[in-house]
């Protein structure tokens, strides 16, 4: 996973990750930081992109649960079965 921090603010600045422990490094980083405004860019191995903006009180924890959701390992079955009546 690649992971890409643009922040607004008191620790504005770009700040990147990569590889399997880039949500958690991430989010630690977040944890640690104030800022007034983040984007996000997340980048997973299977070509799927997600981009988010957070904005206020609690733009970090936002941005954290946007991450931690991101880089979870989900499996989505399809039913490819039909019936022709």
């Amino acid at each position: 996973m690649k992971i890409r921090i643009e922040i607004e603010g008191k620790n504005a600045g770009s700040i990147y990750y990569r590889g399997p422990d880039a949500a958690d490094e991430a989010s630690k980083y977040l944890n640690s930081i104030e800022a007034d405004e983040l984007q996000i860019s997340l980048s997973r191995e299977n070509g799927t992109k997600a981009f988010a903006e957070f904005e206020g009180e609690f733009c970090g924890q936002s941005a954290i649960k946007f991450i931690t959701s991101a880089s979870e390992n989900k499996t989505v079955l399809q039913d490819t079965s039909f019936q022709i009546l």
